[in-house]
């Protein structure tokens, strides 16, 4: 357990990072300008040691190892490192469920803040630092969150013994869980045959969002009401939704795996050099092209509509 940190901090966090990079890092800045005194636990996928200097500024940071994961959930369920090695090669995401179940169970943690390293805030959040400082759970509704799933569900009532009080969405089609605050609390009754069911539960599924539905869900049990935001600006949409920052004062680069959007973002907010001037224009360029191929794809699809070839016009 990390004895420097205290759970009484007001604002805590956890993710799970791909590496240490610039947009990791302009992220927890904006984060820290916003919540002022707050803690980072984080597990990085790849370490990059030549850019270990740019988060000297983050001394809030507690990296949690893989190894030092695995040890404590070993030990305290009785599970074989080399199952949850295995496990998490295979499903990487395993590594933030076990990350919460860590930190509460390890930490004491009774609440934090989950985030994704590719969040954007257009703006201050002081609603979010509010429910934060105020242990309240929260989700963000989105277009088409994929949050339910029969096998996350039956292990949450029947095996984890919990009740799910799941709140329909009122803007979008579910919840993400890439930015949400989550009652920690939630994991008190997890044991050994608990843990084993769950693993045994996600292993064979084949959907990528188990691990949101299993989130989403699971924050649906706290005894605490989750917020929704059901009527204030906060909403994730499409990446390339061109009404992004007149609807959510947060953004998150959702149905897509190419995260330069983001990247740009940073760049025009804390960009100084000039390679890093010339990296800005680069994807300002690349997103140009991206544009003009989706308005050219909806045009042919329109003309095949209209029963005439584009060749025609």
């Amino acid at each position: 357990m990390p004895d420097a940190i205290s759970p009484t901090t007001p604002h805590h966090f956890m993710a799970l990072f791909q590496t240490n990079d610039f947009r990791s890092d302009c992220l927890l800045r904006d984060l820290e300008a916003n919540f002022g005194e707050c803690r980072f636990f984080i597990i990085w996928d790849r370490y990059d040691s030549a850019a270990a200097d740019r988060f000297s500024r983050h001394p809030q940071i507690q990296a949690v190892t893989r190894d030092e994961l695995f040890q404590f959930i070993a030990e305290s369920f009785q599970v074989q490192r080399g199952t949850l090695d295995q496990d998490s090669r295979a499903f990487p995401l395993l590594l933030r469920i076990l990350l919460a179940i860590y930190l509460r169970r390890s930490v004491g943690l009774d609440y934090c803040i989950m985030t994704d390293n590719d969040i954007f805030l257009f703006e201050p959040i002081p609603e979010v630092v509010a429910l934060s400082a105020a242990r309240a759970p929260f989700l963000i509704q989105e277009t088409g969150a994929s949050d339910i799933l029969p096998e996350i569900h039956d292990f949450i009532t029947r095996d984890a013994g919990r009740t799910i009080h799941y709140v329909p969405p009122s803007k979008g089609r579910g919840y993400n869980a890439g930015f949400c605050g989550l009652d920690l609390s939630v994991f008190d009754n997890f044991d050994r045959a608990t843990l084993q069911r769950l693993l045994d539960t996600l292993r064979p599924m084949p959907q990528w969002w188990r691990e949101q539905a299993f989130f989403v869900n699971m924050n649906f049990t706290s005894p605490k009401a989750v917020h929704t935001f059901e009527h204030s600006r906060y909403f994730f949409l499409p990446h390339d939704h061109r009404a992004y920052r007149r609807e959510s004062k947060i953004y998150h680069c959702i149905f897509t795996t190419d995260k330069r959007r983001v990247d740009l973002y940073y760049l025009r907010r804390y960009g100084r050099s000039v390679v890093q001037r010339l990296w800005a224009g680069h994807i300002r360029g690349v997103l140009l092209i991206q544009w003009l191929r989706k308005r050219l794809h909806i045009r042919t699809t329109l003309y095949r509509f209209l029963g005439r070839s584009p060749a025609a016009d």
